[in-house]
């Protein structure tokens, strides 16, 4: 079994060594939304009038499906390493994922759009929560919400240099 921890870790060292140490997981998120782009555009590609009725058409699949895997790795990768810059670990985002599937099994979806792309319906306990949040910011001065951030960005500081240490 492949050690998602190790993985996750050899990429952040790889990206940090060849892009540079002081990145955050935001530009990341960017790279990765690039690259979600290339891989929908080597999907389509992979539907496109090819079949595997003789040899070539066998040989171009196949060259389909080596890009296609490849662009998975990619999307893969910056997910992980943009995780990885928050700091959040692989067990904390598979820790996530098995919540957030245990949550979406609970609702209600919308119809198929045009991509075929399913949404869930708004749950009603979301909308509070996140007009609770604008509430409070809202009601700050100026000078409290650049305290908060700051105490934000402290708290994420030490995180991510336990994170580094390996104590997360």
């Amino acid at each position: 079994m492949i050690d998602l921890n190790k993985l996750q870790h050899d990429v952040y060292l790889w990206s940090n060594a060849t892009f540079g140490n002081h990145r955050t997981a935001l530009p990341i998120a960017y790279h990765l939304q690039k690259e979600t782009g290339e891989l929908i555009a080597a999907l389509k590609v992979l539907y496109e009038g090819t079949y595997a009725n003789d040899d070539n058409g066998t040989k171009i699949l196949h060259e389909k499906f080596e890009r296609i895997k490849m662009e998975y790795a990619d999307c893969f990768m910056l997910l992980i390493d943009s995780a990885a810059h928050l700091p959040l670990s692989m067990d904390g985002l598979i820790f996530a994922t098995e919540k957030k599937l245990e949550k979406n099994k609970t609702r209600k979806w919308k119809k198929p759009d045009e991509n075929g792309v399913v949404e869930h319906l708004p749950d009603e306990t979301e909308l509070p929560e996140i007009s609770f949040r604008r509430d409070i910011a809202m009601e700050l001065t100026r000078e409290e919400l650049i305290d908060r951030l700051c105490e934000m960005n402290e708290i994420y500081t030490r995180m991510r240099e336990e994170w580094l240490k390996g104590q997360l």
